[in-house]
């Protein structure tokens, strides 16, 4: 809806990278079922009616959705039909840094300042020194991995439920009834690492 303010270098004035929203999310689990998708945070943190200006904000926003549905649904209709017809698809991303835009993002400056806590530097925007600037965001992805489109997945009949959620998504299951000796290919993780930080991934107020 809004870029977050994620950010790369120290703070927004170097430019923000959009946002990969995986099936994890709700967006992008809408993405997924090529629909559009909205995640609207009225954010506990802001003042009540600057919550409630935003929300009736987005609703005026969804009565203009509305008054196109006939062109977003026959455009979800030509995106399945391209997707059923790829024989690669993606199932990772990633952000392409050549390319980005330019948008304007009011922010405060930023200085550092000694932690109470701690005694060292700390980041901390100065709200007496708003700005206005035009900086870069990076909001271009390109596949990061690809596979070829399987035929179907094997599912084992342990496993109800995951069954039972790709039911719920209208996913095609036919049942086995008896064994089946054939050649397949498999997933499986070979090793995998925790996130050492967690700097440059929280958007800042």
């Amino acid at each position: 809806m809004t870029p977050y303010v994620n950010v790369w270098g120290s703070t927004p004035d170097e430019g923000i990278p959009g946002f990969n929203d995986s099936p994890r999310y709700g967006s992008g689990f809408g993405a997924v079922h090529h629909c559009i998708s909205f995640v609207p945070e009225t954010h506990m943190l802001k003042p009540y009616p600057d919550r409630l200006k935003a929300t009736y904000a987005f609703m005026e926003i969804t009565n203009e959705i509305n008054k196109r549905h006939e062109k977003i649904i026959n455009t979800r209709k030509k995106a399945i039909e391209n997707y059923l017809t790829e024989n690669k698809i993606t199932i990772d991303w990633k952000i392409n840094k050549d390319k980005s835009d330019m948008i304007l993002f009011k922010g405060y400056e930023a200085i550092y300042k000694p932690s109470e806590v701690t005694g060292l530097d700390r980041l901390f925007y100065d709200r007496n020194k708003p700005y206005a600037k035009e900086i870069p965001y990076w909001n271009y992805f390109s596949p990061k991995i690809e596979i070829e489109k399987p035929y179907a997945y094997i599912i084992p009949q342990a496993y109800s439920e995951i069954i039972e959620r790709l039911t719920w998504n209208n996913v095609e299951i036919k049942q086995l009834t008896s064994d089946l000796l054939t050649e397949m290919e498999m997933y499986y993780i070979k090793k995998y690492e925790d996130r050492k930080s967690i700097r440059g991934t929280l958007f800042t107020s």
